[in-house]
């Protein structure tokens, strides 16, 4: 998917990349000319070279409640002067979770879980990250501005290994380590997580929120190729 529109929703549904290819494509892209006001809310992103790409300037690009996953080079990558907020969203088994490119972009993550197996969860070649109440498996997440932020996590899943992405009970890498933030400007004054339930108490960091003998999707882990 490439946009380049102003006012873009996307909105609960699923994209696949091509795989572990040698081509940098990715499976959403936001390009030139300037945009403004692009959402991507409720998304399962998966399997690709680069799972978003904003190598085009643009004002207020918002990723929430969305879950990334196998992304051979980055999960998030901003090439361009943009302000992205990148909130209550799970980005897992990339060699990069999030990069920051572009010598005036400003990169916002509050509430998102971040698991590398690769290199490394975040990377900031120019501009600016500012991380508050975010998690990463690695030493990554107090590095850069911001505050709260977990460091060295592991994650416990329901069931990691058969797909479902859904935080355990007994998690303590991101469950209730999160902070609410109903009270912001909207879009990001949402209630809910990645599977329209509501979220109480201490949030969850990333795109779940655990709720007891809860419903909700299963998220289809593809593994990607050798």
């Amino acid at each position: 998917i490439i946009n380049r529109e102003d006012y873009f929703r996307c909105r609960f549904i699923e994209v696949e990349g091509d795989g572990a290819g040698t081509v940098l494509r990715p499976n959403f892209g936001l390009a030139g000319p300037a945009t403004s006001d692009v959402r991507i809310d409720g998304c399962l992103l998966h399997t690709g070279t680069e799972i978003i790409n904003v190598d085009g300037a643009s004002d207020n690009v918002y990723i929430f409640n969305t879950i990334i996953y196998d992304g051979v080079g980055y999960g998030i990558i901003v090439t361009a002067d943009s302000t992205v907020y990148i909130y209550s969203t799970t980005i897992i088994d990339c060699d990069r979770c999030v990069r920051v490119n572009s010598a005036n972009a400003n990169i916002n993550l509050k509430n998102t879980l971040m698991r590398h197996d690769g290199v490394q969860c975040l990377l900031e070649s120019a501009g600016t990250l500012t991380l508050d109440y975010c998690a990463s498996n690695d030493a990554t997440a107090d590095d850069f501005l911001g505050a709260n932020n977990q460091v060295n996590q592991t994650y416990t899943f329901i069931n990691d290994a058969g797909n479902n992405l859904h935080l355990a009970s007994n998690d303590v890498g991101a469950k209730d380590l999160g902070v609410d933030t109903s009270g912001e400007g909207a879009p990001l004054n949402f209630t809910t997580d990645i599977d329209a339930e509501t979220r109480s108490g201490t949030w969850d960091i990333g795109a779940d929120e655990y709720i007891a003998a809860a419903g909700g999707i299963v998220v289809l882990r593809r593994r990607r190729a050798a």
